[in-house]
């Protein structure tokens, strides 16, 4: 499969490729760190991209899929996630300078879940500073809609939106807040 195919994959299709055999997991992960290496640096969606895991990560399930058979129903997805849930030996920002240096020693349950399924992490995602929405000035800089510079991808979970939304990662993890009037 053409590396500049495989970001255009659906996560299911991903996944399916690569049970299949039609896709190995490392050459999935490395078709996105080439893309957020040709795109990140203006769209601003990732705070820490994690190469050398997420190539360990889709060895592993390289491995399960030859010695286990099904690594999961998530095997070998390049995923990412906001940058305020915890990972274990990954720097976890939360947005903010405050969490500048702040490394987890345990994952998020559903960072060890998403593992567990087989997914892989490319890293971390941006966002408004501790998830408040309304940061002017982020630290690691705002989001940019990649289909128009001049709109807003929206604010805690922009990373996440703009890392799907430009084929950075072939899922995404932020989280909304929904409220219903009565």
């Amino acid at each position: 499969m053409d590396s500049k195919e495989i970001v255009f994959l659906s996560a299911a299709a991903t996944a399916k490729a690569v049970r299949s055999g039609q896709l190995s997991p490392e050459d999935a992960v490395q078709a996105y760190l080439d893309r957020i290496d040709q795109l990140d640096s203006r769209l601003a969606a990732y705070i820490t991209v994690t190469r050398e895991e997420a190539l360990g990560a889709a060895r592993q399930v390289e491995w399960r899929l030859e010695s286990e058979g099904d690594p999961g129903p998530l095997a070998g997805v390049p995923m990412a996630i906001k940058d305020q849930f915890w990972t274990e030996g990954i720097l976890t920002t939360n947005g903010s300078r405050v969490y500048r240096d702040f490394v987890p020693t345990e994952d998020a349950t559903i960072v060890r879940k998403l593992k567990e399924a087989g997914a892989t992490l490319l890293g971390k995602l941006n966002l408004s500073e501790l998830a408040m929405g309304g940061t002017q000035n982020p630290p690691w800089g705002i989001p940019a809609n990649p289909w128009d510079f001049d709109r807003t991808p929206g604010e805690s979970s922009s990373g996440s939106g703009v890392a799907l939304s430009a084929h950075l990662c072939a899922a995404s993890i932020g989280e909304a807040l929904l409220s219903v009037g009565l």
